[in-house]
Parts: C-alpha cells; structure tokens; sequence
C-alpha cells in the first residue's frame, strides 16, 4: 500500500470516528483525538484531493476536504469546500450544519442562519442543530430566542456538558453573572477540562473583587493551556489588584525569562513600579513599551496616570487624550480625562481668585485722630 492510500485510509478512519460517535447517539464522551501536525494535514489534504478528482462527484469528498481545511487554519476555503458538498447533496443536514459553524467562526451571522434553518427544515431536530441555533441568535443580540433554543437543546440532552457551557456562557453575554457563576460551579466536574470555564470564573470573581478565588480559577486554566502566554499575564495584572506587589514581580520575572522584551510585559512591570512608588523606573519601562509599540493606547494611558499622581495635570491630560486617539472608546481613558480636567478647572478657579484678591487695592487702616480735650 502507497503513502498516499494510506493517508487517506487514516483520515477516513478518523473523521469516521469523529462522525459516528456523536454524543447525541451514543451519549458517551469522545475522546479527543491527538493533535496531528501541520505536515500531516498537508499530506491528508493531497490525498482527499486526488480523491475528488477521481470521484468529482461524490460530495463527502468536499465535506472531509473542508474538515482538514479547517484544522489547517483556512477557514474560508473549508466553507468553500462544503458549498461544493451542499450542492452535490442538498439533503444532508451534517454539510448545512456544518457549514452553518464555519459561517459563525467567520462572522458570518446571517449566512449561518440561513444554512442551519436549512437543517431545520429538513427536520433535523437534534441538539447540535439546535445549539447552533441559540449561537446564531446569541451573536445577533436575540438572547430571549437563544435560550429558548438552548433549553430545548438541553431538553433533549440534559448531561450534555458542552450545552451546559455554551448556558453559562449565554448568561455571560445578557450580563447574568450570578447565575452563570452557579451554574458553571454546579457543572465544574464535567466540565473540568475546558479552560475557558476557568477564566470566565476567574473574571466574574475579579470583578467582584475576590482575587483569590480568581486566581485559583486562572491559574487552573493556565495549567491546561502551556502554551497561552496571556493567562500569566491576567495573574499578575490580579495579583496587582490583589495588592501584592511582590508577588506579581516573581511571576514577571519569570515572564520575563522566558519571553523577553515584550511591550504588554514592559507595561506589566511600569504598573508595578508605580504600585511600589517608582515612579522614575515605572515611565522609563512605559516609554519601553511605547518603543516596541507606538499605538499602545494602554501606554498612553498608564502614563497619563502616572503624571496624575506626579500632578504634572497638563502633561497627564495629554497623554490620556493621545489614549483616545487611538480608541476613541476607550472608557477608562475617558473618565480619567475628565477627571483630571475638572482638576485643571478647579486649579484654574483658584488661580483666578488668587489673581482677584491681589488685584483689591489695599485699605487704609486710618486712625483716628486724636481730640486734644483741655480741662
């Protein structure tokens, strides 16, 4: 047997494996298949090619080409490739569905809809279809509908931990953070392997100003994902919250050994300085960051608040108003404007009064003359 047949022999073992053994068929948890590498997938890719060639007409050909494509990273050639499928076999609701997913990875809202209502009508009514449902209507804002679709979802897979997640995250988006806190925590068991549940726990508890659940939450997500230079980043940034200083340069330094010079860890340790009382040390490593990245509005912004505190105002208005000038959404940098100008304002009033009174002429305290009296 040739290289290439047997490439294609373990793709189709794959993706038939991936296929067959749905949860909503099976209810088992899948286990997921180890991560191949990049030259794998090329060569997968060639094979399912010269595939198609020999049997253009077959259209789960388009539907594995798209599957690879994908895991490749080429998003748009996957849907491409999956059109192709649709077309050859309108009546399969796996290609609209799928096809329906690849739309929301991209964006494409409206074209998801319109694919996965295309499932829908063929009488597909089963819980991928209608999580990808409640995914159309949470992205466009129509959470009330999402939830409608969710709950039947998991109606019909009540242990479904992916549908239980994708609740959670739902009451994330409509700003519910109470009951997607206790529902998320209810679920961790089942859930345990998926990041993502650690630092949406670690952000409702940071908000509410409990570092150290936060930080337990981020640095279990952080174990999970090596290769996420950011989490490391959010334990500092809580640590420094949290009021320990000290704390967060031990992270940073170890940050910093295995990353180098980068602009977010040079803003990292200029917030640390400040937090420390540096002030010198914390704008030389905030104009570091400028240096490697020169619309870092975070930069502009942490220096107009390190010239707050120096109450160097003029030059901390500027530095928030260079802020917004490269976010003009930029909410933190906004109110810090304001309130340093109704500083400058106030400076500005009293200045004036000072100016009023030592522009009063003087009084002259004339004393009484003294009446001679003559006995």
């Amino acid at each position: 047997m040739n290289t290439l047949v047997k490439y294609y022999c373990l793709l189709v073992i794959v993706l038939f494996v991936a296929v067959s053994c749905n949860p909503e068929e099976t209810g088992e948890k899948i286990h997921a298949v180890p991560a191949s590498t990049s030259l794998y997938y090329q060569n997968a890719l060639q094979a399912v090619s010269k595939t198609i060639d020999r049997y253009p007409n077959n259209p789960d050909g388009y539907y594995q080409k798209a599957r690879i494509l994908e895991s490749l990273g080429n998003n748009n050639n996957a849907i491409l490739s999956l059109k192709r499928a649709v077309k050859l076999d309108s009546s399969n609701t796996l290609y609209h569905k799928e096809l329906a997913r690849l739309f929301l990875i991209t964006g494409k809202h409206k074209r998801a809809e319109e694919s996965i209502q295309v499932a829908w009508q063929l009488g597909d009514r089963t819980a991928s279809t209608l999580g990808i449902l409640t995914q159309v209507h949470a992205e466009q804002g129509g959470y009330a509908q999402a939830m409608n679709f969710l709950n039947k979802a998991l109606e019909a897979e009540p242990h479904n931990s992916q549908l239980v997640f994708q609740k959670g995250k739902l009451y994330m988006m409509q700003g519910d953070t109470a009951r997607a806190k206790t529902l998320l925590e209810q679920n961790l068991s089942s859930l345990s392997q998926e990041p993502e549940i650690y630092e949406i726990l670690a952000g409702i508890y940071r908000n509410q100003k409990k570092h150290k659940q936060a930080l337990a939450y981020i640095r279990k997500s952080a174990s999970l994902q090596s290769d996420n230079q950011e989490l490391p980043m959010q334990i500092v940034e809580i640590l420094l919250e949290a009021g320990r200083p000290d704390s967060a340069q031990l992270v940073l330094l170890d940050i910093q050994r295995k990353r180098g010079e980068k602009p977010d860890l040079m803003l990292l340790i200029a917030r640390l300085q400040m937090e420390q009382n540096r002030p010198d040390s914390a704008e030389y490593y905030i104009n570091r960051t400028l240096a490697l990245d020169s619309r870092s509005k975070e930069a502009y912004f942490w220096l107009g608040k390190l010239y707050d505190k120096k109450r160097q105002y003029y030059t901390a208005r500027e530095q928030f108003r260079n802020a917004l000038l490269i976010d003009t959404t930029y909410q933190e940098a906004r109110q810090s404007l304001l309130t340093v100008e109704q500083t400058l304002e106030r400076i500005e009033r009293w200045k004036q009064q000072q100016a009023q009174r030592q522009a009063l002429p003087e009084i002259d305290n004339v004393k009484p003359k003294a009446v001679e009296q003559n006995f």
